[in-house]
């Protein structure tokens, strides 16, 4: 693969030293017909130049690199993504009211988001709950499969003992089965915290809830008081008035009072003018105190509904908690009854004991036999082992060999890439030569008039 890669890159660096031969060529060709070419040849060698040299740089098939050519693709549309978007936000609105609206919608959403995270939090304690339910009960389905040829598999377990002893035999299912039921009702102990925990958060939130639905009713008093208010101030006003007239209208013209009168009206009519700001600020306010009342008996009612769904779901975990705790007791019955056989069992091993110190001395006996043979495959092993290390010391010659051709290959690639910028200077060098040639050679022909 590394040697793949190695002259992948020698055939790229080949194509572009191709390429940038060919433009010097071209430029050699342009700087020899400089003086007598006609100005179509001129133009038509600028152009096979120009078709190179864009050809190096882009990537095409005539020779550069397609990822120089992707690369530069991607930071153009990346340029023109974020002149588009710094234009989008020079346009955008950026008015005080929306700021301040956005503030306020958003202090006024902040108690019912938590409340939605709290219910969330629940559900997913739910969710958990359920979900150790639900391993709980598989575990205890496996544990009764694995205990059913446990307990019909005893005979055959006294009739071959020399796969090892008949304790193991017979009492090797049950602590597995024992473990298993303290797994499962450990298991239940977590389910049981988790489903605590989950009433402990429902209760916050029905608390916050609470909390919500009193301010709203606060909010509401208080606009009832307001209210209130208002219609004693418009009585006040209507009072105010009809002294106001009667005062005008029973006093004479040469009566001391009328200047009084004047001031009195000019009181009058400067709190009714307060009065009247009053109450248009009252009515704002009650308007608003109405869209925020409005909003939040919405999100009452969609935490209504979410609490009468988590209610129904730890209904639901409830039944399932109670299915739960009777398979568990019927599995506990029958862990007893298979502590039982095991004991049975165990006092009928005792009595296979000294087959089994028999059996055992049989194979002490064969283990003589064997000593010869395992003596062989020791030899064999060593004669192995010795020639794994000549295959070793083989495999690091050739990586040692291969790790010199590789650094050899990459000083070569770096000299290659030296010559590359060599000649890539050289070429811009001779573009600005060629450029300056020909303003001088327009230059000339525009003095010659041709």
């Amino acid at each position: 693969g590394g040697d793949e890669r190695l002259e992948a890159m020698l055939g790229r660096m080949r194509v572009l030293d191709d390429d940038l031969s060919a433009a010097s060529e071209v430029c050699d060709t342009l700087r020899e017909s400089e003086s007598s070419g006609p100005k179509s040849e001129l133009t038509r060698l600028l152009d096979k130049m120009s078709v190179v040299v864009a050809g190096a740089v882009r990537g095409s098939p005539e020779g550069g690199d397609d990822a120089v050519a992707r690369h530069i693709s991607s930071l153009r549309s990346d340029l023109r993504g974020k002149d588009e978007a710094l234009k989008r936000l020079s346009e955008a609105p950026r008015g005080e009211d929306q700021r301040r609206a956005a503030e306020e919608l958003k202090n006024a959403y902040l108690r019912v988001e938590r409340l939605s995270d709290m219910v969330e939090d629940a559900r997913q304690g739910e969710r958990r709950a359920c979900d150790e339910r639900d391993a709980a009960r598989r575990e205890l389905s496996r544990s009764r499969g694995a205990a059913a040829p446990g307990s019909s598999g005893g005979g055959s377990g006294q009739g071959s003992p020399i796969n090892g002893s008949p304790v193991a035999a017979v009492g090797g299912g049950s602590p597995g089965e024992s473990r298993r039921i303290t797994d499962m009702q450990q298991r239940l102990l977590q389910a049981e915290k988790e489903k605590g925990v989950m009433h402990m958060r429902q209760a916050e939130a029905e608390r916050e809830r609470g909390a919500m639905e009193r301010q709203v009713k606060q909010a509401e008093d208080q606009a009832v008081q307001r209210q209130m208010r208002m219609q004693e101030l418009e009585k006040e006003v209507e009072a105010l008035r009809e002294r106001l007239a009667a005062a005008e209208g029973g006093a004479p013209p040469e009566d001391p009072n009328k200047e009084y009168t004047s001031r009195l009206f000019e009181a009058v009519m400067e709190e009714k003018q307060a009065l009247e700001d009053a109450m248009t600020e009252a009515r704002d306010e009650k308007r608003f105190l109405d869209r925020c009342l409005t909003d939040a008996r919405s999100d009452i009612a969609d935490l209504e509904k979410a609490h009468e769904e988590t209610q129904r779901q730890l209904h639901e975990e409830q039944l399932r908690s109670a299915k739960m705790d009777g398979k568990l007791q019927a599995a506990q019955t029958r862990l007893v009854a298979m502590e039982r056989e095991i004991a049975g069992r165990r006092e009928e091993s005792e009595g296979m004991e000294d087959e089994v110190r028999r059996l055992r001395q049989s194979l002490l006996d064969a283990g003589e036999g064997m000593h010869a043979e395992t003596s062989s495959l020791h030899s064999q092993l060593k004669k192995q082992q010795q020639e794994a290390e000549e295959l070793r010391r083989a495999r690091d010659a050739l990586q040692e060999r291969f790790s010199s051709t590789a650094a050899r290959l990459e000083e070569e690639v770096s000299s290659l890439r030296e010559t590359i910028h060599q000649k890539e200077r050289a070429l811009g060098t001779m573009s600005e030569t060629l450029s300056s040639k020909e303003a001088a050679i327009q230059q000339m022909q525009n003095k010659m008039g041709v």
